[in-house]
């Protein structure tokens, strides 16, 4: 019950919830509910990551496929701070939504 609870709160919430079902040992409950939340909450950062790198590849990729049709790279030397600027605006994008 408590990896269930926590798997949803560790992302949804932006900190544990304190609150105790009924009829269960509030010390297992608590470490289980304190483990589950922080992997959840890991999880889905490094989902966030994941797909704000992914969508700053992309960005980049056509960006240099536009200025220079030739290139082979996905990101170039000339592309590492669009890279870079890319991946900060992915992040904020995806964290906001």
């Amino acid at each position: 019950m408590a990896k269930e609870h926590a798997s949803h709160d560790g992302i949804h919430l932006d900190h544990l919830d304190e609150n105790f079902p009924d009829g269960v040992i509030h010390a297992t409950y608590t470490q289980a509910y304190q483990t589950a939340y922080q992997e959840a909450e890991a999880d889905y950062f490094e989902k966030i990551a994941n797909e704000a790198r992914q969508n700053a590849q992309e960005k980049v990729w056509n960006q240099d496929q536009q200025s220079d049709p030739q290139s082979k790279q996905a990101i170039s030397e000339k592309g590492k701070a669009k890279y870079q600027t890319q991946f900060a605006a992915s992040v904020q994008e995806i964290e906001k939504n």
